[in-house]
């Protein structure tokens, strides 16, 4: 059983920017711990990666006064690894800029891994200790990889600076929140030392996904169950948006259910390390994977040029962010920028935190992965954004090796029982030749890549004008797209960026082989056993668990 935990609701509306003339909306609430609030729980680690054998330090507050903490590895079967009955609880409060500096809190509890614990992910659960419900307080989660040979190991890589970016604990994200210098409260600066939002790693069965799959057979304002559902469980607003729970969990199920061996990395890995992915003969990107440093992605080009291929079976790759491990914080000024960020107008500006296309970055995301968020669709079923879009992929080169056993032609549809096209896609720019989509050259369109099914979408809400009074944001995200890549927001340019698309790619890069298929639930057909996004997911693993590529073409890496 679970109770909501203390939230608050703030006085300040959440505002859109004058350009959409949308009314400010009374949906704000964050995860502020409370002392005198509803029993609940909060708690991180020291570092979200640990090798087994390894000791994870524990920093927990709770409210009520005693505490049991169990830890189970959370794969294809849930299994209880270690119990810690009877745990003297502590409250321990935060500061109102932790969002920022961190909650600053003493470990609570020290678990020194079992050095024969395979590789996994590892869920820590705090009940409280003699209720009469046994109720769930909070969840953290911290990965745990094992020695041994990795020739056929699939290394997925977890989304966790997109899980920050989200990630609301304590009075901000990237996109809402209380500080008091950004539009709807967002904060550029988040600290990686605090909980994450609760429902990031842990969710009730039956919570509802950000995008709805169910399309409307009338007219009708616009709603918004994830967000309807999460206030009345007392969950962060953005917990369908990015997280172990709705995302990379569902991957490793299927995966180790299916017999592939997964050891889980993370971003901040591939930031410090440009050599972690070598041992692998094929790296996994899953779920909601948006936002990236310049080092973690160029660890990703180093993986090709030596010949691994990667499998990204995720959608919206957006922005360049910049990481700080000395003060632990991440950083993103998206729309804001070139008024804030301090790199603007120096010799550092390819470092902006804005998207991998502003011209001062200039390493369009299509280099790395094929396809760029520009060209993308979002947030594709949420609201009125694509109501009534088609939830599938629509096949155009049934040949391609990814294809085989499928029985999938030319113009079938395929994943949209399970919903697999959105909430968030990526595309590129093409047009049509002989009933084949081409991709056009540019915008870093890496050369012999096939576009092998697409979907289409939006960026803004639709429906009838009656109708509009409910909508959340309108075109904002439309405007903030002509404004970041284009520069400028009138409506024929707002027009061009409304309208998007979502592909599955193949091409050469470097000595290694890239697949993409840029949807964030692509993982929604794999957790349903469709056996169409399941046999080609296997098609794709299987090959690229063949091993390293001799191809001897090199790619370069920006500065």
């Amino acid at each position: 059983m679970t109770r909501p935990p203390a939230f608050v609701q703030t006085s300040q509306k959440i505002t859109t920017e004058p350009h959409s003339g949308q009314k400010p909306v009374d949906l704000n609430w964050l995860e502020i711990p409370s002392e005198g609030g509803s029993p609940a729980a909060w708690l991180y680690a020291d570092r979200d990666s640990f090798h087994s054998g390894e000791t994870v330090n524990v920093f927990l507050s709770t409210n009520v006064e005693w505490v049991t903490l169990r830890i189970y590895r959370d794969g294809a079967k849930r299994t209880l690894v270690h119990e810690a009955s009877r745990l003297k609880g502590e409250y321990q409060p935060i500061s109102p800029n932790a969002y920022i500096d961190g909650c600053g809190w003493r470990a609570s509890y020290h678990w020194t891994t079992d050095g024969a614990l395979p590789s996994g992910a590892y869920l820590i659960e705090v009940t409280e200790h003699d209720s009469n419900d046994g109720a769930t307080l909070g969840h953290h989660l911290v990965f745990l990889r094992s020695p041994g040979n990795k020739k056929k190991t699939l290394a997925l890589v977890a989304s966790v600076a997109t899980w920050r970016a989200y990630n609301d604990f304590g009075g901000a994200s990237h996109y809402w929140g209380v500080h008091p210098d950004y539009f709807r409260g967002f904060s550029p600066i988040l600290s990686t030392k605090r909980p994450w939002g609760r429902g990031q790693v842990w969710l009730p069965d039956g919570a509802p996904r950000i995008k709805s799959n169910v399309r409307p057979r009338s007219p009708r304002p616009a709603r918004y169950e994830a967000l309807e559902y999460a206030y009345a469980k007392g969950l962060s607003r953005n917990y369908g948006a990015a997280g172990w729970a709705s995302y990379e969990r569902l991957f490793v199920r299927w995966a180790e259910k299916n017999g592939y061996s997964v050891d889980i990395l993370t971003q901040d890995e591939l930031h410090h390390d440009q050599d972690i992915l070598n041992d692998y003969p094929c790296a996994v990107f899953v779920g909601h994977c948006e936002y990236w440093t310049r080092e973690m992605r160029n660890a990703v080009h180093v993986f090709l040029n030596q010949g691994g291929n990667v499998a990204r079976l995720a959608g919206d790759f957006s922005y360049q962010i910049r990481m700080d491990y000395e003060t632990s914080q991440q950083i993103c000024y998206t729309a804001k920028a070139p008024e804030r960020d301090p790199v603007y107008g120096t010799e550092n500006s390819h470092l902006l935190t804005v998207g991998w296309e502003d011209p001062k970055v200039n390493w369009p995301g299509a280099e790395t992965f094929g396809v760029n968020a520009v060209r993308g669709a979002a947030p594709i079923g949420f609201g009125n954004v694509g109501a009534r879009a088609a939830r599938g992929f629509t096949v155009f080169r049934p040949d391609h090796w990814s294809f085989d056993g499928t029985g999938l032609d030319y113009a079938d549809m395929f994943g949209d029982e399970h919903g697999i096209f959105g909430f968030e896609t990526d595309g590129l720019n093409y047009t049509f030749l002989d009933g084949l989509p081409i991709a056009i050259e540019g915008e870093g369109c890496p050369p012999g890549l096939d576009i092998l099914a697409m979907g289409w979408g939006r960026v803004s809400e639709g429906g009838l004008p009656e109708h509009r009074y409910a909508q959340l944001f309108g075109d904002d995200l439309a405007v903030l797209r002509a404004r970041w890549y284009d520069r400028k927001e009138d409506r024929a340019t707002v027009a061009k960026h409304s309208a998007g698309t979502g592909m599955i790619v193949s091409f050469r890069s470097g000595a290694g082989e890239v697949f993409t298929a840029a949807t964030t639930d692509w993982v929604l057909g794999l957790e349903g056993n469709d056996f169409y996004t399941s046999t080609v997911t296997s098609n794709v693993l299987d090959r690229f668990l063949q091993g390293k590529s001799n191809n001897s073409q090199g790619i370069g890496l920006p500065g």
